[in-house]
């Protein structure tokens, strides 16, 4: 726990939390349940670990970072990291920490603005149940399904939700500029603005590179189709070349 005082804990479950950054790196590809190969999602167990990389009290609020490392079958296929907001948990009541292994940034000055060359743009419409179907992810934070509290807009949708859209982008993205069989190996970005229910909202991707080593990176942005303003800032994915054709990623 990182209160200085237990009492506080109560205070902290009415503050609300927002998502202010994630990455995922993949490692490994998924194994297929009992090597079966026929194209079918079989299920499989994966476990969990997560700890507090950091804590950062600042004047708006705390800022927590958690990573989270997945196994199958005792070996991790990827980390997940993801920076969250507690708004208006005052830094006297918070035990400042910083981890000696935070994951560091990747080409976070990258921007699609600066690159002109094979750029795409995606529209995409968030349907009415969207923050629903993604409390299925086990984030039951109340602002994706009430809103906030004196906002004319209503639930706020989930990041992670908002990045599975970016994701879905650059995989048409790469099936438009190349014919080889990719999978993305990793993803970061952070989210500058909340994105609703109802929502159109634009996908930018643009192409860094030209899949040296049988890899490509790409940067990307989100958009808000109706006013222009940037949601989601400072993407950038790595794909690279599948070995085969049961990849689960």
């Amino acid at each position: 726990m990182f209160l200085k005082n237990a009492n506080d804990v109560q205070e902290l479950k009415h503050l609300p939390i927002l998502h202010m950054s994630q990455s995922l790196v993949f490692h490994n590809e998924i194994l297929p349940l009992n090597n079966k190969t026929d194209g079918d999602d079989h299920p499989v167990t994966i476990d969990l670990q997560t700890r507090i990389v950091s804590i950062r009290p600042r004047n708006v609020g705390t800022f927590v970072t958690t990573e989270t490392k997945y196994y199958q079958e005792e070996s991790c296929i990827a980390t997940a990291q993801m920076t969250a907001l507690v708004f208006g948990l005052s830094p006297e009541k918070v035990v400042s920490w910083q981890g000696s292994d935070k994951i560091a940034p990747t080409n976070t000055n990258l921007t699609t603005k600066n690159i002109a060359t094979k750029k795409t743009m995606h529209e995409f419409n968030i349907p009415p149940n969207a923050a629903l179907l993604y409390r299925l992810s086990g984030d039951y934070n109340p602002i994706h399904v009430e809103g906030t509290d004196g906002g004319n807009h209503g639930p706020i949708l989930h990041g992670l939700c908002t990045m599975g859209y970016a994701t879905r982008a650059i995989l048409q993205h790469m099936k438009r500029f190349s014919k080889r069989d990719m999978r993305m190996t990793e993803i970061r970005c952070n989210f500058v603005k909340p994105v609703f229910i109802g929502d159109a909202i634009r996908v930018e991707v643009c192409c860094i590179n030209d899949g040296i080593d049988d890899h490509v990176n790409v940067c990307f942005c989100v958009y808000r189709s109706s006013s222009g303003e940037k949601l989601v800032d400072k993407g950038y994915a790595t794909l690279l070349q599948s070995k085969t054709a049961a990849s689960r990623l």
